[in-house]
C-alpha cells in the first residue's frame, strides 16, 4: 500500500480486510483532478512485518472506500494526526508509534508499506471479553481470566 503525503484520508478500492464497515457518501478529488465517489468507511486491519521481524496486527481507522481509485493509500496526515511519526531518510522510511515501527520501502519515488492480506472472515473476528462471556454460558470474567483470556 502506498503511503501518500498528499492523501487527506486513508483510502481503499474495496472493503476487503475492513471491519466495522458502514455506508458513507461523499467524494474525493485525486491528483489528476478527477472527482471519485466514496461508498463506505471502515477500519483496516492488516498484518504487517515490523522492523524487528515480528508480524503483528495494525489497525488504521476510518478508511474510506473509493472503488475507482487506482491504488490503496495511507495518508501521512492521518497517521500524524493519530500520533504516528513518519521518518524518511536515505531512501528508507518508517512509521512509528509507541513500540510499533513499520518499515517502508521506496519504489519509483513512492514509499510503500508491505502487509499480508487478511480475508474478510479473519478481519471480522470479534475477540472481546463480552463475546467469550456469552460463549461460555455467561460465566464470570474471573473464570475467563483463569482460562487464559486476555482482553
Amino acid at each position: 500500500v502506498m503511503v501518500d503525503s498528499g492523501a487527506t484520508s486513508h483510502m481503499k478500492r474495496d472493503t476487503t480486510g475492513l471491519t466495522n464497515v458502514r455506508r458513507h457518501c461523499g467524494h474525493v478529488y485525486v491528483a489528476n483532478g478527477e472527482k471519485l465517489e466514496v461508498r463506505y468507511i471502515g477500519d483496516w486491519l492488516m498484518d504487517i512485518k515490523h522492523s524487528d521481524g515480528t508480524v503483528k496486527d495494525v489497525m488504521f481507522k476510518d478508511v474510506i472506500v473509493v472503488p475507482n481509485l487506482s491504488r490503496d493509500l495511507l495518508s501521512m496526515a492521518k497517521i500524524d494526526k493519530a500520533g504516528g511519526k513518519i521518518v524518511i531518510r536515505e531512501g528508507k522510511g518508517t512509521i512509528q508509534k509507541g513500540d510499533t515501527c513499520l518499515p517502508m520501502r521506496k519504489v519509483d519515488n513512492m514509499y510503500m508499506l508491505d502487509y499480508y492480506r487478511k480475508s474478510r472472515e479473519e478481519a471480522n473476528v470479534v475477540n472481546s471479553p463480552e463475546l467469550w462471556h456469552q460463549r461460555f454460558g455467561h460465566t464470570n470474567y474471573e473464570y475467563l481470566r483463569q482460562m487464559g483470556y486476555k482482553s
